[in-house]
């Protein structure tokens, strides 16, 4: 049977959720209704994080995915009934639509595989396909599989002797303004502002790790490392100094944190989407595609109730 409860009360998993439909990131989040719907059979479990916002439902509301997450064991059968099951409670609440942002392929391909014919099947169509790039962090030295133009480039970097590192004692304004601003230069405003963005370190120091790239005392180049799940690490809010784009410092960036990877055990190195809204983005894909990052796909399912 399926259980409506309210979005921030507990939940029993058996298995490890993703940060961003994870409890503790959601109390930090201004969300004003919300509601989990959760199932289990048989030692199985599905579950989706709703937001309401307007006539509504969203998953999620300000993260980069939200979505299912089940059981490894569950059929397209059961997800069908389970998808089927929220839509009747969506017209029985007189909900208008439901849109649901999947998390990439690559995270589980076996899972994203049956998420979207149980969508298909469940009346969901694609509204938005951004393309997403990953390393997995078995790919060898970083030096032996980067295109020779990246390795000219960190070859630069080191030779100006620049150093990647983790920023333990970061000057949080001083970052926030640099992602912003290198944001702004791109066309991506940055939505969070200093005070949230120094938040999310104290509220998750397990979370969230800063890594810089530093020209001496300057900092030119920086990325959070969000720990998505204990095998996943995503590259959130990159950003560069003007003064630095010569170089392309964000190349000796991703070495730091592909190499933080493979030392810390994570599986997965997430380099994020090369496209805004399912727009490409020709320079940024040419460059993960550079760093050899490996394509897939991030899909938002709406459905429209009658």
């Amino acid at each position: 049977m399926l259980k409506k409860i309210a979005l921030k009360d507990p939940l029993k998993l058996a298995f490890e959720p993703f940060w961003f439909n994870n409890k503790a990131y959601l109390e930090s989040l201004p969300i004003d209704e919300g509601y989990t719907f959760f199932q289990e059979d048989k030692g199985k479990q599905w579950f989706i994080r709703i937001v309401k916002k307007d006539n509504s439902w969203y998953s999620p509301l300000r993260a980069p995915f939200g979505g299912i997450e089940f059981s490894k064991e569950t059929n397209v059968k059961e997800l069908y009934e389970f998808i089927g099951s929220v839509v009747v409670q969506a017209k029985s609440d007189g909900i208008g639509s439901i849109i649901i942002t999947a998390p990439p392929e690559c995270y589980d391909i076996a899972k994203a595989d049956l998420l979207d014919e149980a969508f298909v099947y469940s009346g969901f169509s694609v509204s938005v396909t951004e393309l997403n790039y990953h390393l997995d962090a078995n790919m060898g030295d970083f030096e032996d599989f980067i295109h020779d133009s990246e390795k000219r480039r960190l070859k630069k970097c080191l030779n100006a002797g620049f150093k990647c590192f983790i920023e333990t004692n970061p000057d949080y304004r001083n970052i926030h303004a640099l992602i912003a601003d290198c944001r702004l230069r791109k066309g991506y405003p940055l939505s969070m502002n200093a005070m949230e963005f120094e938040k999310m370190f104290m509220d998750f120091p397990e979370r969230y790790t800063l890594f810089v790239v530093k020209d001496k005392d300057t900092t030119i180049a920086a990325a959070v490392g969000v720990k998505v799940r204990s095998d996943i690490l995503y590259n959130f809010l990159p950003g560069d100094h003007n003064d630095y784009t010569v170089y392309s410092p964000m190349v000796l960036l991703n070495k730091g944190m592909y190499e933080y990877c493979v030392e810390n055990g994570y599986l997965l190195y997430d380099l994020g989407i090369a496209t805004s809204g399912g727009v490409r983005n020709e320079g940024l894909i040419r460059f993960k595609e550079h760093l050899g990052g490996k394509l897939s796909h991030k899909y938002r399912y709406e459905i429209k109730i009658q």
